[in-house]
């Protein structure tokens, strides 16, 4: 399963169903209800969903007319093991009629005539995505744990607010933890590496970016969107001991933003 072919599966069928399906569906559903009953469910686009469309799927039979997801890396949803996600999903269904229906769904899309459709190249600025998806055309964009990876995350909120309808939303789940630095004592001592020796390190490997949590914030605010929803989660590590080593632009950071490990962040289009 190499990145070409299954982005981010672990390859256990129930540990892969919960989180790649239900984890995001059922987030999506809450914030929806608590937060923005009045959105339409129309059209929603998903960025990097790790491998499969096991949520989309879930989202379209839930009630959702149509589903779109991209890519920076192609992943093969429609092989072998994604179809077992989606037909352990369909076997979960009680009802009949609702098996027939979710089968429907899984028929069409795998023949490209939706509800669910797949870009694997250039992500939202991809041809292919753009001659589909108009500005100002989807309700809902979503993502966890890719934010973190992209080189420019100012352009992806930008895009996402063209993207948007008026009073449309958009929830980003974003981890800045070190990753596989945490394996380490000093957890954030990758803060102290030169920007052109990190870059030689991670460049074009979707590594994390080291942008911090009011980074990402103020790229929201600057495109345009009202910060509705704001939750932080925060490391226990500490940094008194080698801060002072940290680069310039993160040594002049607030702890609480250096430590910030993960945000949920929903945002608005007015």
């Amino acid at each position: 399963m190499g990145r070409g072919r299954i982005n981010n599966v672990s390859g256990i069928l129930s540990s892969d169903f919960y989180d790649k399906g239900i984890k995001h569906f059922n987030l999506i559903s809450r914030t929806l209800i608590k937060n923005a009953p009045h959105l339409r469910r129309d059209r929603f686009l998903e960025l990097g969903p790790g491998g499969t469309l096991l949520n989309g799927f879930m989202l379209t039979h839930g009630g959702w007319r149509e589903y779109y997801a991209v890519d920076a890396f192609p992943s093969e949803v429609w092989s072998k093991y994604p179809q077992h996600l989606y037909h352990h999903y369909i076997n979960s269904l009680r009802k009949k009629n609702d098996r027939y229906s979710a089968n429907k769904i899984l028929r069409t899309s795998m023949q490209s005539k939706g509800p669910l459709f797949y870009f694997s190249n250039g992500g939202v600025h991809g041809e292919g995505f753009a001659s589909k998806v108009k500005n100002n055309s989807v309700d809902f964009i979503y993502s966890w744990g890719v934010l973190e990876h992209i080189e420019n995350p100012k352009d992806i909120f930008d895009r996402c607010f063209s993207l948007l309808k008026s009073k449309g939303c958009s929830l980003h789940v974003i981890d800045f933890h070190p990753h596989t630095w945490h394996r380490f004592y000093k957890t954030h001592y990758f803060l102290v590496i030169p920007d052109w020796l990190w870059y030689l390190m991670y460049n074009k490997r979707g590594f994390i970016n080291r942008l911090r949590a009011s980074a990402y914030l103020n790229y929201a605010k600057s495109a345009g969107f009202s910060i509705k929803i704001l939750k932080k989660e925060y490391s226990k590590s500490d940094i008194s001991g080698y801060r002072k080593n940290f680069q310039k632009k993160f040594k002049k950071l607030k702890a609480n933003d250096i430590l910030t490990d993960r945000i949920y962040m929903l945002l608005t289009k007015p």
